[in-house]
């Protein structure tokens, strides 16, 4: 297969600054304003709530212009193509905020180029008051390589990486004010973390990335978490640890824990729980020491690399999502959401009917992966 990656010689002309934590955060909104390339696809901030169920919607109709290279190549020659027209791998991308060497490449953290927040420097509008930056991570410049063909030790780097990221923008300031989602009483800004990986789950682009969004939007999944916090006096983190079967266990990696949960909803849904360090629950991913970073890497590493195994074996193209719960006081987690069945209108009811029991998904998860 044809190796293709960004050249150092591409990175430097579209290199910013080596390292996110060095560049002061009013430097940042201004790189974000000077980003010429963003100019065409800014947001208007428009936002909505769903009143039944605290759904967040932003508006952004720019977004449909976003190219999809993410097609599925039936032969070599399709994927030899693919690989060659990576804008990625070309430089044909915003500037780059930080750098980090791994075994092979680098990875690197850079604007995204359709946001779904801009940096608007009017917010007061409560209708149109979605505000923030939206960076993209890839996880490393040689294309193809991502979480679940990795070394262990490069995808400890990137993970390094995005706790670094995240730290920066939550201790920063910045124009984003607390409290301004439509006049409630959240407290913000809040750090949103995804992966999309395969078309068929939003990955628009090949080249293996991680969404992060810096907002001063809540999302309905750090309020659940929040509620479910008041209403059973621990996190959701703790419960599922201490109330899933010990058989639905996949992995223990020490400082966290990868298990399917008693309520899959679809097969091979799986959950990387950290867990607490001594009294203390944490919530952030800055807030990990580095034995617990590692466990967290190890555990999306080995996530990942069972569902790409496991989804062309059931006849499934790869595709799955990856949610970081990173909310105030919600206990840190990562969902793992495999496309392994489609979604119909019972389960857009909340009815879900799973073609799988838990406990098959955990031994076929548990074989793939050796333990």
């Amino acid at each position: 297969m044809l190796k293709m990656e960004l050249s150092r010689e591409s990175l430097q002309k579209i290199l910013e600054s080596n390292s996110i934590e060095k560049l002061p955060i009013t430097e940042l909104e201004s790189l974000f304003f000077k980003e010429k390339q963003i100019v065409g696809h800014i947001p208007s901030g428009h936002w909505e709530i769903d009143p039944r169920n605290s759904d967040r919607i932003v508006y952004n109709a720019s977004r449909r212009k976003r190219p999809h290279d993410n097609i599925k190549p039936e032969k070599d020659s399709e994927k030899n193509k693919e690989i060659k027209d990576c804008a990625i791998c070309r430089g044909n991308t915003t500037g780059v905020l930080d750098v980090e060497e791994l075994s092979d490449g680098f990875t690197f953290i850079n604007k995204n180029l359709y946001p779904a927040v801009y940096p608007h420097e009017n917010i007061n509008d409560e209708k149109y008051s979605a505000a923030g930056f939206h960076f993209l991570q890839w996880t490393s410049s040689v294309h193809g390589h991502d979480w679940h063909n990795m070394k262990t030790e490069d995808c400890c780097t990137v993970m390094k990486r995005l706790a670094a990221l995240e730290g920066y923008l939550l201790n920063g300031r910045t124009f984003l004010k607390t409290g301004t989602a439509k006049g409630s009483k959240e407290t913000g800004p809040f750090v949103v973390i995804i992966k999309n990986y395969g078309k068929l789950v939003g990955g628009s682009l090949s080249h293996g990335h991680q969404q992060i969004l810096y907002t001063n939007i809540m999302p309905r999944s750090f309020i659940d978490d929040l509620n479910f916090l008041k209403e059973h006096g621990e996190t959701f983190s703790s419960y599922i640890m201490r109330e899933n079967p010990l058989n639905l266990t996949v992995k223990d990696y020490g400082s966290a824990v990868l298990l399917v949960p008693f309520f899959m909803k679809r097969p091979y849904h799986m959950i990387l729980s950290m867990k607490p360090s001594g009294k203390l629950e944490k919530t952030f991913l800055h807030e990990l020491d580095d034995k617990e970073l590692e466990s967290a890497a190890r555990g999306w590493h080995d996530a990942a690399a069972a569902i790409t195994e496991i989804m062309p074996k059931i006849g499934r193209d790869t595709a799955y999502n990856i949610v970081t719960h990173n909310g105030p006081e919600g206990g840190l987690y990562f969902e793992f959401l495999p496309y392994t069945q489609e979604l119909g209108g019972l389960e857009k009811l909340g009815f879900y009917i799973c073609e799988g029991e838990p406990l098959e998904a955990a031994e076929t998860l548990r074989g793939v992966m050796n333990c």
